[in-house]
């Protein structure tokens, strides 16, 4: 459908605009993902064993239910945080945005976040959740965009997502405690050396893959 296929172009036009801005510290560029983690309850400790009984132990693990990891990242300064939250609910969310707002970038003129298409992620959780002129507060210096729904993939934090599962989170965890312990130990060596994200997929790039695609939706 034209209309759809306008959409996908205009979203992904207007996102990897602002990835191409220089880097400014007054209206700092934030990307934002989610995913889920299943942890796992330690196992009982195995029954002793006595003639002429074997030793009896319970295979399965206690599944107490999955965790949301939440990273904001800020690919060219090199910073990322990493949350973990019991659900993806807007009471969840919104507080990422006040943290982002008040205590990262407490000077900043305003910033640009990118985010997925999520229900609770966007302004409208803030007036759910803060009451009405705390919530214009923290959007009025927040302005959110998001890449088109087939291109999650723009989404630049879906990078550090994939690092922490890679470099902390392959083995077994067995409490949310320990969950929290590895994801704050990731972030803070991270801090340690700051990598800055050097993203490739330019606009004009887009400009080629697409009008060969949609040659009826030309990105201008």
């Amino acid at each position: 459908m034209p209309e759809v296929r306008g959409a996908v172009v205009a979203a992904l036009a207007e996102v990897l605009a602002r990835y191409a801005e220089p880097y400014d510290a007054q209206r700092p560029k934030v990307n934002f993902a989610e995913t889920s983690r299943q942890w796992s309850a330690d196992r009982p400790p195995p029954l002793a064993a006595s003639p002429p009984h074997r030793q009896r132990a319970d295979h399965a693990d206690e599944r107490p239910g999955p965790r949301k990891l939440l990273i904001f990242c800020e690919p060219q300064a090199g910073w990322r945080h990493g949350t973990v939250t019991e659900r993806r609910t807007k009471p969840d969310f919104a507080p990422q945005l006040q943290w982002l707002v008040d205590e990262r970038y407490p000077q900043a003129e305003g910033m640009r976040v990118i985010l997925d298409h999520l229900n609770p992620q966007g302004p409208g959780s803030l007036s759910e959740v803060f009451e009405p002129a705390a919530a214009r507060r923290l959007g009025e210096k927040g302005e959110c965009h998001y890449p088109p729904k087939p291109g999650s993939w723009l989404n630049r934090a879906e990078i550090d997502l994939s690092l922490l599962q890679r470099q902390c989170l392959k083995r077994p965890i067995a409490t949310e405690e320990r969950l929290k312990r590895a994801v704050a130990a990731w972030e803070h060596r991270r801090k340690a050396t700051p990598e800055p994200i050097d993203w490739r997929f330019t606009l004009t790039a887009a400009r080629e893959k697409l009008n060969r695609r949609y040659p009826t939706n030309s990105l201008r």
